[in-house]
């Protein structure tokens, strides 16, 4: 339930299409400290695309809190352009 402060840039040129999930968990500081793909909703296990969606959940910039950890998810969708 944070809001997101920043976010990476996002390029992808694979021309593979996909929904990758990765479940992130953030300290007290808005850090993603932890990055994992999930099967759990996605529709994908493409290695280039969870490597990728992976690389940029890390990349996530949230609010400070006073919320030690908290965890979530993030989804990207890879689509053809």
């Amino acid at each position: 339930n944070r809001k997101m402060v920043s976010r990476p840039k996002m390029v992808d040129n694979t021309q593979k299409i996909g929904r990758v999930v990765v479940e992130v968990c953030v300290d007290g500081q808005g850090n993603v400290v932890s990055a994992d793909y999930t099967f759990r909703g996605s529709t994908t296990t493409d290695s280039e695309l969870r490597s990728k969606a992976i690389s940029w959940a890390r990349q996530y910039k949230f609010e400070p809190s006073s919320i030690e950890k908290q965890c979530g998810t993030l989804t990207f969708n890879f689509q053809l352009k």
